[in-house]
């Protein structure tokens, strides 16, 4: 025909052909069937690293299997999320300091420092840096 496939669709809209009629529905049934196929074989993937990993978090199973993950959450959701192990509960990061308390230790430890320094025999700049390599070192 020599011409571009849009091209063809096209005149076939305007004319009322309907010459891939048979075709499309061959192939669209061989691709349900590959992607059903691909659906066990990716579950059975993830399956299997679930049971060799039994302690793993859903963290570490996606990134083992990362095309099987996308695949099926994709395609099953709820079995991927029934399968998958529980969530783990975050733990709250910004809990409360308490600066009163904190602020009287390093007070401790700043005096401590202080006096040791003070009371080489020789002298000796004291510096923030130099405690705090004092703490650092504890």
């Amino acid at each position: 025909m020599n011409c571009d496939p849009k091209t063809i669709l096209k005149f076939k809209f305007k004319f009322g052909i309907n010459t891939f009629q048979n075709i499309k529905v061959y192939i669209k049934d061989k691709e349900t069937v590959a992607e059903a196929d691909k659906l066990i074989k990716y579950k059975s993937c993830i399956l299997t690293n679930i049971g060799s990993n039994p302690v793993a978090t859903r963290t570490e199973i996606i990134d083992i299997c990362k095309k099987e993950y996308l695949f099926i959450y994709r395609n099953d959701k709820k079995w991927l999320y029934d399968n998958l192990p529980v969530k783990i509960k975050r733990i709250d990061h910004h809990a409360f300091v308490d600066w009163n308390k904190r602020d009287t230790e390093l007070l401790i430890i700043v005096q401590n420092k202080h006096e040791e320094l003070m009371g080489r025999s020789e002298p000796r700049r004291v510096t923030k840096s130099s405690i705090g390599v004092y703490r650092l070192t504890k």
